[in-house]
């Protein structure tokens, strides 16, 4: 038995030895890893500017503060709401980058700069829906369509079925033509059909949030990039007569006369264009590209080749353009792209893939089992309303859905259902299973949220970093800073007791120093402030004094040292003079001249509450150096120290 026990003796001891090879440093019996010691170390040295703290020297910042960190802990500062608040925030902002499908992300982003680099000439016809059709509506809408693909896959006109059948409110003028499109210029289900139909053809009806679509794809071309563009407008009315439209064509035509012969296009462009927005910028409007402006307008503007170059006058639905080309460029790279394309592909219709495509990952990575006839035996207690529904549903404890070591039961989902205010009315198996897996998908999401810091080290050590941190200023806060602003009596002795750290190197003068606007008000202020408090005379004086419509005096107070002040070298210190001021040619002063040192802590109060701090730190670790046991790992310390 004994031999039995000191073998069991010597394994555990064996274990406790080759774990804490692992260790850097043990305090009070808690050992810090090497991982986390480089984590701290490395970031906290990381700038190039500065030569790197030697690892050793590091090492005991490092324990002092996982001392003050441990102290948070044994006075159990983590229980306090405000700081799982706190921390719960930070996590919150910490977790999104793990909580999505970053390889997807970067796949869309790159897809809709691929995008970008080509436009495509479209047209289409649209059969409406709305935002939350009935199943009823949308097979209506669907089949419509299908029609209306059937008729214009037959030889039928596509503009003729545009104009028939189409139910967007451009078509009966455009005939369905939309012109040329770009990357992220149109919902993404009909931006992927479009870039993906060849030229002449027509793509099978799709659906995006304003209904059901069918494309034709007339050409594609390189993107020519952007434009940056000036013009001079002058208006069309709607309902202007013939004479009028003479004289506006007449009047355009005038100016680009005058521009043909020398004329300044930023002079003109002030003086007649009836665009405000620009004509005071001589005409100047932001940088267009592709179906940023009307076609017209885009295709004279992109005709410009030559900076400097000016368009004959343009027709649009707005009036007459004469435009001026200032400057050109093409897309810009996807490196500069990337950042200014990755948030809209994070919101737009794009994000529901992304979203699925990480639930998608989720539920291979934890073995997803679905049980579709659990999930339908729960419809006869969830078709009918009824008022005991949570306690009925205590019987249904079959599970729906099985990953990880989680479970999802029948009754789980009529909790859920009863969440989002549901069983107050009758759902059918297409509400029952829509809701079930939204449930599914929430509880993936918040399973894999809860083993971030298993899966991912690096976001493990990022969230002890928060987490120390709060921690540490929390107690630092309770320890030191706030109690050395508090502490008077402990202020007031530390100054006494180091008073010769303080000694000035030339007298200061405390007090006030007073500018008069007349000899008058010099000999009242002069009075007054002989038998007023210091503490009281700024006051005094500026409400015996001064008004809204005038100030006959000026105050400043303070701590001057000699040199600081004119005023206060002549008359406290009599060396110089005082340079003239015309509005206050009158000055004297009031206080005491400190020949070594301050009279009180309260004249370099910020200066002793900060040394009063250091002095308090200071002796806070040597109590927790006391307090609780640290033991170095010196084979590890003196490794790391090595590779330095």
């Amino acid at each position: 038995m004994r031999k039995l026990f000191l073998l069991l003796f010597l394994s555990s001891l064996f274990s406790y030895v080759i774990a804490q090879k692992d260790y850097v440093v043990t305090l009070d019996g808690n050992p810090i890893s090497i991982d986390e010691f480089e984590y701290y170390y490395n970031k906290n040295n990381s700038n190039d500017f500065q030569q790197k703290m030697p690892v050793k020297e590091y090492l005991e910042l490092f324990i002092n503060f996982k001392l003050k960190v441990h102290e948070a802990y044994m006075l159990q500062l983590d229980t306090a709401q405000a700081f799982k608040q706190e921390l719960e925030g930070y996590r919150n902002q910490l977790i999104k980058p793990y909580l999505t499908d970053n390889e997807k992300i970067d796949e869309l982003v790159k897809e809709a700069y691929k995008h970008l680099l080509e436009d495509i000439d479209v047209s289409h016809i649209l059969i409406r829906l709305n935002p939350n059709p009935s199943p009823a509506d949308t097979l209506a809408a669907y089949q419509k369509a299908t029609d209306a693909y059937k008729r214009v896959t037959n030889g039928e006109s596509f503009e003729k079925i545009a104009v028939e059948l189409s139910e967007d409110p451009t078509a009966k003028e455009n005939k369905g033509r939309l012109g040329f499109i770009t990357g992220m210029m149109v919902v993404y289900p009909f931006e992927k059909t479009a870039y993906t139909t060849p030229v002449g053809q027509i793509a099978t009806p799709i659906r995006t949030r304003f209904g059901y679509h069918i494309i034709k794809v007339h050409n594609k071309r390189p993107s020519p990039g952007e434009r940056l563009v000036a013009h001079i407008l002058k208006r069309v009315p709607e309902d202007a007569s013939e004479k009028q439209l003479a004289a506006i064509e007449r009047s355009i035509k005038g100016i680009y006369d005058e521009l043909a012969n020398g004329a300044d296009f930023h002079r003109l462009a002030q003086a007649n264009s009836e665009d405000q927005s620009s004509a005071n910028k001589g005409g100047e409007i932001s940088w267009i590209g592709t179906g940023k402006t009307t076609t017209e307008f885009e295709n004279a503007a992109f005709s410009l080749q030559t900076i400097g170059e000016i368009s004959q006058p343009v027709r649009t639905e707005f009036g007459w353009h004469i435009i001026k080309l200032l400057d050109k460029r093409d897309i810009m790279s996807l490196t500069e792209a990337y950042p200014l394309i990755e948030p809209r592909v994070k919101s737009d219709e794009r994000a529901s893939i992304i979203g699925n495509s990480f639930i998608g990952k989720l539920k291979q990575a934890y073995n997803f089992k679905s049980y579709p006839a659990n999930l339908s035996s729960m419809l006869p207690i969830v078709a009918t309303p009824k008022e005991n529904i949570l306690e009925e549903a205590k019987k249904y404890t079959l599970p729906v859905y099985v990953f990880a070591d989680q479970v999802i039961t029948q009754s789980d989902i009529i909790n859920y259902l009863h969440q989002q205010n549901q069983t107050d009315n009758p759902i059918d198996a297409a509400l029952l299973e829509r809701y079930a897996n939204q449930l599914a998908n929430i509880s993936l999401v918040k399973y894999e949220n809860s083993q971030l810091e298993n899966k991912y080290p690096e976001f493990g050590l990022l969230m002890s970093e928060y987490k120390d941190g709060i921690l540490l200023f929390n107690i630092s806060n309770e320890m030191v800073w706030s109690k050395a602003s508090k502490d008077v009596d402990g202020l007031a002795d530390y100054f006494e007791k180091n008073k010769s750290n303080y000694a000035w190197d030339k007298p200061r003068f405390k007090g006030s120093i007073i500018y008069c606007d007349s000899k008058k008000t010099l000999k009242a202020a002069k009075k007054i402030a002989k038998s007023t408090p210091e503490k009281e005379l700024t006051m005094k004086l500026k409400q015996t004094f001064n008004s809204n419509d005038k100030n006959a005096v000026k105050v400043e107070t303070g701590l001057f040292a000699q040199g600081s002040n004119p005023s206060v070298d002549e008359l406290v210190f009599k060396q110089g003079k005082t340079p003239k001021n015309e509005q206050y040619p009158y000055v004297f002063t009031k206080g005491t001249i400190q020949k070594r040192y301050p009279s009180s802590y309260h004249d370099i109060r910020g200066i002793i509450i900060n040394d009063y701090q250091n002095y308090l730190d200071n002796n806070w670790i040597k109590e927790l150096r006391s307090k609780y046991p640290v033991v170095i790992n010196t084979t590890v310390v003196n490794r790391l120290s090595a590779n330095e």
